[in-house]
């Protein structure tokens, strides 16, 4: 098993665990919040969002409340902090890229090189399990800003949408590819906003996909039904929308997470370990895509 491979395992096993626990991650939009480093800098995307949603979901069970900032051990020392004593870490990864040279000579002279991208794991810790933090300026804790209206900010950004699908009224939420077609029925058809905008999103999420948006695999050519193509392409609309939730405000939302849906998953999870970490980069990358931020997306891990 290659490095990469056990990582996947490692991330595979966090999210079994949560499914067989009944949690589905990308429906807890309360948790999916924009997480950052403060020492770097980074926000943390794709996988990472989902690893540190269930790392939040762990410590409020515990009586703990996490909040969007986390470092590592070395990284808090750094803002003249410390962890706490007993405090468990949360696992992220990254990728690292690098350059190696392929041993051929290009037409200028200069030996060709192609990247390297390897992928790592750090242990982060959040800011609720340190002491004596001195934050950086931009990142000292904020008022609430109060209630928002977030099925408006939804609506603004369907409508706001450049180049996108064409909408027509249906029984049943779907996507046609062909035609670039998102059907979707009434509001009043679903129990309530979250439910709503969920499966909207979900379809815009899907036609992302086309190849004069994004270019997915699972959208730009033919995925039979229940395929690994048509799988990878279904939680990539499920985590998407779960992410379009969160950055909308919709953040109450509360799905049934019946049995069948959460073995449907486990059983496509546990038979493709690395199908959750590039599942949840494209669904940012097509959540970033929807919300304008396209330079902004996750690269698919």
């Amino acid at each position: 098993m290659t490095k990469r491979d056990e990582i996947y395992a490692q991330v595979t096993e966090r999210f079994v665990a949560a499914l067989e626990a009944g949690v589905v991650p990308w429906r807890q939009t309360w948790a999916l919040t924009r997480d950052h480093n403060p020492v770097t800098g980074t926000r943390y995307q794709g996988i990472n969002i989902l690893l540190l949603a269930l790392a939040k979901m762990d410590a409020a069970k515990a009586g703990q409340e996490f909040g969007p900032l986390w470092s590592t051990f070395n990284g808090w020392k750094k803002l003249g902090g410390s962890v706490n004593r007993g405090e468990h870490g949360s696992l992220v990864v990254f990728w690292d890229v690098s350059e190696r040279e392929t041993g051929e000579i290009g037409p200028n002279g200069e030996p060709v090189k192609e990247p390297r991208f390897l992928l790592r794991t750090y242990t982060v810790f959040n800011l609720a399990q340190t002491a004596g933090v001195t934050l950086p300026k931009g990142y000292e804790r904020r008022e609430e800003l109060g209630e928002i209206d977030g099925e408006a900010i939804a609506a603004d950004v369907i409508a706001g949408i450049v180049d996108g699908p064409t909408e027509t009224s249906a029984d049943a939420p779907w996507y046609r590819p062909g035609a670039d077609l998102v059907g979707m029925p009434e509001r009043a058809a679903f129990d309530g906003p979250a439910e709503y905008w969920a499966s909207r999103f979900h379809e815009y999420v899907h036609a992302t996909g086309h190849a004069r948006r994004l270019n997915r695999p699972g959208i730009a050519e033919a995925a039979s039904f229940g395929s690994d193509r048509y799988s990878r392409e279904e939680l990539v609309a499920e985590i998407g929308a779960g992410f379009m939730l969160a950055r909308c405000g919709l953040l109450e939302a509360t799905f049934e997470n019946n049995a069948g849906y959460i073995g449907g998953w486990l059983e496509r999870i546990k038979g493709d370990a690395s199908l959750v970490v590039k599942a949840a980069a494209e669904a940012e990358k097509a959540a970033a895509w929807l919300l304008g931020e396209v330079n902004g997306a996750a690269r698919a891990a």
